[in-house]
């Protein structure tokens, strides 16, 4: 079965063999007003239609700068390293508690969004996969968020999607498709890389 690996300016953060797993997901995430420029995820896990499920995490939240490349490849072998961690072992004594979804709770976080001004006006992007796709580019400045996700599942378990998107914080509350930069799907061997950088948050004067 294939291995996902991850390295962050070539320095190795994990890698998983997806042998054991019905899904594994990398993942990448920014929005204009949050604090960190950027956090970077790799979790993944058992979910049979019956019985325990086990989600795991090789990489929560790492917080990305600027200008950093991040590499993901999809290889036809390789352990892993290091061994996932749970919910409890990442945050020892704290409960999980599952939240039925309040709506209008929901509506005021969208409401809160809207009020905070932008710590930076636009995304860049550089990204390359191996079997020729090539985009360099940048969100726009009505758009609120970008996500980078690479997706393997048992289901399909010869391809991985691979996919970059940004959207607005009105397309979020209406729950618009994703706008997407590019998405495709990707087999073993192949690689991936993606470099963000950010427009200086001035840039928003130009609206």
């Amino acid at each position: 079965m294939p291995a996902i690996s991850v390295l962050l300016e070539d320095e190795h953060l994990a890698t998983v063999n997806t042998r054991d797993y019905d899904v594994v997901l990398v993942s990448i995430h920014g929005a204009t007003t949050d604090d960190e420029f950027a956090t970077l995820d790799m979790s993944g896990g058992t979910y049979p239609e019956s019985g325990e499920s086990t989600h795991l995490n090789w990489i929560d939240s790492l917080e990305l700068q600027p200008g950093q490349r991040i590499e993901v490849r999809l290889q036809e072998e390789g352990d892993t390293s290091p061994q996932g961690k749970t919910f409890e072992e990442l945050f020892p004594g704290e409960p999980l508690v599952e939240k039925p979804v309040d709506f209008g709770a929901t509506e005021a976080i969208f409401s809160e969004l809207r009020g905070k001004p932008p710590r930076r006006a636009q995304y860049t992007f550089r990204l390359l996969v191996s079997s020729g796709t090539a985009f360099a580019g940048k969100t726009s400045l009505t758009d609120h968020a970008f996500g980078f996700s690479l997706v393997w599942n048992s289901y399909h378990p010869q391809r991985t999607s691979c996919s970059l998107y940004t959207c607005t914080i009105d397309e979020l509350v209406s729950r618009a498709p994703l706008r997407h930069f590019v998405r495709e799907y990707i087999q073993a061997p192949s690689c991936v890389s993606l470099e963000v950088d950010v427009e200086p948050v001035a840039q928003v004067g130009q609206l």
